[in-house]
């Protein structure tokens, strides 16, 4: 897969509750499309929230889950979900 295709179809999740991991995350937004890999970050003591990536298989995959996931409730925790570029 190219650097362009990964960075289109890279979507970047911040404020996960705290004690996802990457099989909740996938979980949560396999019903978008194929996801090619995830990974959630180790939680910042600094913060309230955790942060995760998913990479989907497919652009308009990744262009639902923005739009449908964005300002998504779980918990306590508001989900921010954006475009993201993987380096």
């Amino acid at each position: 897969m190219n650097d362009n295709a990964r960075r289109v179809n890279s979507i970047i999740i911040k404020n996960l509750p705290t004690n996802y991991d990457e099989g909740q995350l996938e979980e949560l937004f396999s019903k978008f499309g194929r996801i090619v890999s995830s990974k959630v970050l180790p939680t910042n003591p600094n913060f309230d929230g955790g942060c995760g990536f998913v990479n989907f298989a497919e652009q308009e995959s990744c262009t639902k889950a923005v739009e449908t996931m964005n300002n998504f409730s779980i918990d306590r925790f508001t989900l921010r979900v954006n475009h993201s570029s993987v380096k």
